[in-house]
């Protein structure tokens, strides 16, 4: 109480305030049209040169075809209380993928 803070403009805090806003807004329309998207990237064996596995990775899909990388959204998702809805979608698309990989094994 009865404390105070002098504000400075600052335009480089200006700067990164808009851009995490607009990032915020890119995950929040993502989320609402399907434009979370996975990346699957093989992890190799060094000796035999041979996919073993993959890696899975989680990108936002632009409408005008670019890909926003995890690293790019991931923490404003986390500072802007995103992040659930985020984890609940790749949950989704993962139990997805893997019902289809599945019906495929099985053919």
């Amino acid at each position: 109480r009865d404390n105070y803070a002098a504000y400075a403009h600052s335009p480089q805090r200006e700067s990164l305030r808009k851009r995490t806003v607009a990032i915020g807004d890119q995950i929040v329309t993502a989320l609402a049209e399907n434009r979370v998207v996975l990346a699957y990237q093989p992890i190799v064996d060094a000796k035999s040169g041979h996919a073993v596995a993959h890696e899975c990775l989680v990108r936002i899909s632009r409408p005008e075809g670019q890909v926003i990388a995890a690293s790019d959204f991931v923490p404003v998702a986390e500072q802007l209380g995103l992040v659930r809805q985020l984890d609940r979608r790749v949950l989704e698309l993962t139990v997805e993928a893997l019902s289809k990989h599945r019906a495929r094994a099985c053919r």
